[in-house]
């Protein structure tokens, strides 16, 4: 199993990575990482508060570390938001 890496403040958070199915918008202000296994259940999902404004950026980058990680699964953990801060992740 592999993991990804997210930041919010100064601490990092691991972002079970093997199942992604999709990021995709889930408000103004954030985007959501579903999961293959679980269907219409959000349950398990992930949320990252941006803004409104950061949102777009965001996702393209969350996208960007999700293609990364496909290529390289065995290599060192991909960092999701390099330049778009993260208040949150629910």
């Amino acid at each position: 199993m592999g993991y990804m890496k997210a930041k919010v403040g100064s601490v990092i958070h691991p972002i079970w990575a093997d199942t992604i199915f999709e990021v995709k918008d889930n408000s103004t202000d954030k985007v959501e990482i579903v999961y293959a296994a679980q269907g219409a259940s959000t349950a398990d999902n992930l949320l990252f508060t941006a803004t409104a404004g950061t949102r777009d950026a965001l996702k393209a980058e969350m996208r960007e570390a999700v293609v990364k990680y496909q290529a390289n699964q065995e290599g060192p953990a991909i960092l999701m938001n390099p330049s778009v801060a993260v208040s949150a992740i629910a």
